[in-house]
């Protein structure tokens, strides 16, 4: 392996890949505390290195998860519980599995303005319980926002961190916000 797990593997740091690459695999890694992830490092990673890197990175005890691109959510979803930090002062959300037991299926959502957008818990009994969502104003104030800036980069990250969430607690994700179907993103950490 060439490429090196340092700084990635220091105590209390968390490692996320960006989905937002298509032509590559790259990884940040993050100092976290209770309020939010700060990055410290970047690496791109070859795909010929990725799997025996992340094992590496594993067995130094590092948690790995995901972000999209310059979006301030980072998140895990592991044996330990899950975990969503937003930015350096955005705080977190956190839980075990148990905790979401009476969860049936993870879901995208979007306001009809594109201002409030975020991920969604189905509930056992019908109802729906939001999990972390973000409000974002250049939507509303700048009158050429359209779908595609939200497409393409705004608010994906709701997408890669519902369906990490969903598949990590094997419930269905339903992707209301950019309909599309699990298969169709790129795999995991």
């Amino acid at each position: 392996m060439t490429t090196p797990i340092l700084p990635f593997a220091s105590p209390g740091r968390v490692v996320a890949r960006s989905y937002a690459a298509t032509d590559e695999v790259r990884y940040a890694a993050y100092e976290v505390s209770l309020r939010g992830a700060k990055i410290v490092a970047q690496q791109v990673v070859p795909a010929t290195e990725r799997a025996v890197w992340l094992a590496a990175l594993r067995a130094a005890d590092v948690r790995v998860g995901g972000m999209y691109g310059g979006n301030s959510f980072v998140w895990l979803c592991d044996d330990r519980g899950y975990v969503i930090w937003r930015g350096e002062d955005g705080g977190l959300v956190t839980g075990q599995r148990a905790e979401l037991a009476d969860v049936v299926g993870v879901r995208t959502f979007i306001g009809d303005d594109y201002v409030e957008r975020g991920v969604l818990l189905d509930l056992r009994d019908g109802g729906t319980r939001p999990l972390v969502q973000e409000t974002d104003l250049a939507a509303s104030v700048d009158p050429s926002y359209t779908a595609n800036e939200f497409m393409m980069s705004d608010a994906k990250w709701c997408l890669y961190c519902a369906r990490d969430l969903a598949r990590w607690l094997g419930v269905p994700l339903h992707d209301d916000a950019f309909g599309t179907s699990p298969g169709d993103l790129q795999d995991g950490p």
